[in-house]
């Protein structure tokens, strides 16, 4: 290991910038911070630090492996403590959420993505009588991404979403872009109309959805989102009776079905 970290330190910063680019951005950091002072100085380096996915999986819209224990310890007592300023994207699973939010401050943190979560743990972060590490950066996100746990369709489950969703807009006042639970569009489904009094955001530009069906996007489109400008929506169900001229477009300069 020595002598491959001696061949390793002779190569030009280019070099080692492209090979450590192969990499996730949590290996190059939990296997190459603190190694050296120059392969550390490049492992800080913006590139790797800036957006940071902590999940052994990193494909976002499919089920998430938790990092190992050894590994989890060490972002948590060293390296997002050196490098939480540099942090804009965090990506994390369900597991390690509040232990993260709180191993250090994320002044520059925007974007959020809480992945693989189960609806009734997020509706406790989200609980007003909650102290969670959530809430400390209701005025700093403007982008969410939430992706919930598989499980079996349910009426249960639909009213958590449709809870979760007009919380969310409560919550964080400046969002901008919010993408709910966008790639199960059966287990995901809103049932808007339980959320009519609260799901109302004056500062969300991009939208992605799953709804019950076309009267769902009417409710979107009521002016509620009087700045959205995109949404990506995937519907349950469209009767024979519906058609996409209820659609009241006034508001919207591209809407995407899916």
């Amino acid at each position: 290991m020595k002598d491959f970290l001696v061949q390793l330190d002779d190569l030009p910063d280019e070099t080692l910038m492209s090979i450590f680019k192969k990499l996730c951005n949590f290996e190059v950091l939990y296997y190459l911070m603190d190694v050296n002072q120059r392969i550390n100085r490049i492992a800080r380096d913006r590139i790797f630090t800036h957006h940071l996915c902590l999940l052994e999986y990193c494909r976002i819209d499919d089920s998430s492996i938790p990092l190992s224990g050894p590994i989890l310890d060490r972002f948590c007592s060293k390296i997002l403590p050196e490098i939480g300023h540099q942090i804009e994207t965090l990506y994390l699973e369900r597991t390690s959420i509040e232990r993260v939010l709180r191993a250090t401050n994320y002044p520059n943190l925007n974007s959020l993505g809480l992945c693989d979560i189960d609806d009734d743990k997020l509706v406790m972060f989200l609980s007003s009588d909650t102290n969670s590490a959530i809430h400390l950066f209701n005025n700093q996100i403007s982008s969410l991404f939430i992706s919930f746990n598989k499980k079996n369709n349910s009426f249960v489950n639909n009213t958590s979403y449709s809870y979760i969703f007009a919380k969310i807009l409560t919550i964080f006042t400046n969002l901008q872009c919010l993408k709910f639970n966008p790639y199960l569009p059966i287990s995901g489904t809103l049932f808007l109309s339980m959320t009519l009094e609260t799901a109302i955001s004056p500062t969300l530009l991009e939208l992605h959805i799953n709804v019950f069906d076309i009267k769902d996007c009417n409710h979107i489109l009521d002016g509620r989102f009087d700045q959205l400008r995109i949404l990506r929506v995937n519907i349950d169900t469209i009767g024979f009776y519906h058609t996409y001229k209820e659609l009241n477009v006034e508001y919207f300069y591209y809407i995407l079905f899916v």
